[in-house]
């Protein structure tokens, strides 16, 4: 027999008493009482009904007593525990009134920016959780330390040493996560200034503008002096009708001392213009006046 032969016949024989040793094991856990599970109540081992309360919501029960749905800002519905997801509705409301989105797109950018928070906010928590396992699992180590507040100490930097890995992950998972919080708020702020820079363009295009340059002069005839008509208006007034209004209109001047004030006035040589003086200009009407 060669050394390749007789390796084999070791290796067949080694097999066959771990068969033999496990159906040992198997008869005497089957004898003892003590291992005989409890008799199932349903198909799926738990109880369906309960006395006196009816029938238990069966997800309620496959999804566990402390489980709770909770719908985001976009409609998507998450399986929290119940403590926490009393946590999330509150983030989520508290990103609505802040962010006010509109439209799906700034919407999942708001569901985007809450997902992000509440995973920043359980990363302390699992490094908290990483060195509380390492405390457990060592907590026989440096027995021969008196000082406890060192050998504390010592437990910790051997849970960093041991879960180094795991605590860069986690480190590294923060930074990026960071970063994706930050790009989330900058698109939402451009897309939400463009938003309301559209609606201001479109108020402005389509609602009333008021005129913001100052008038020239103080006086009230340099503001509305007849050189400062439109054209339109000075075609369209008959001088016969001026005329004819300033005559009725000169006695009741007169007693207030205005129609001599009103002659000096540059502003009224107007007044003083004959019905039809020199050559009419181009566009003179007859019957018209011309400013």
């Amino acid at each position: 027999m060669n050394a390749r032969t007789i390796r084999r016949a070791q290796q067949r024989r080694a097999a066959k008493e771990e068969r033999k040793a496990a159906r040992i094991s198997a008869a005497e856990m089957k004898a003892d009482p003590s291992n005989t599970p409890p008799p199932k109540a349903g198909s799926d081992g738990l109880e369906t009904k309960s006395p006196g309360s009816g029938n238990v919501d069966e997800t309620a029960i496959r999804r566990g007593p402390d489980a709770q749905l909770v719908t985001g800002i976009t409609g998507s519905a998450i399986l929290l525990p119940t403590d926490e997801a009393v946590a999330y509705s509150r983030l989520v409301s508290a990103a609505n009134v802040k962010w006010q989105p509109v439209g799906e797109e700034e919407q999942g950018l708001v569901q985007s920016l809450v997902d992000t928070e509440w995973r920043l906010m359980h990363v302390p928590a699992l490094e908290a959780g990483i060195y509380a396992l390492g405390r457990l699992e060592f907590a026989q180590m440096f027995n021969h330390e008196p000082n406890q507040a060192i050998r504390r100490s010592l437990i910790e930097a051997h849970v960093f040493i041991v879960y180094q890995r795991q605590l860069n992950n986690l480190a590294i998972q923060e930074s990026r996560l960071r970063r994706q919080h930050q790009k989330d708020s900058a698109d939402l702020r451009r897309i939400q200034e463009d938003r309301q820079k559209a609606v201001s363009e479109s108020e402005k295009k389509f609602g009333f503008e008021f005129a913001s340059a100052p008038a020239v002069g103080n006086s009230l005839h340099a503001q509305a002096s007849p050189a400062a008509l439109p054209d339109v208006l000075a075609r369209s007034v008959p001088r016969a009708s001026v005329i004819s209004e300033v005559t009725r209109v000169a006695p009741t001047l007169d007693n207030f001392g205005i129609a001599s004030a009103s002659a000096e006035d540059p502003q009224c040589s107007l007044l003083k213009q004959p019905v039809h003086s020199g050559q009419p200009k181009a566009y003179d009407a007859p019957g018209t006046v011309a400013f």
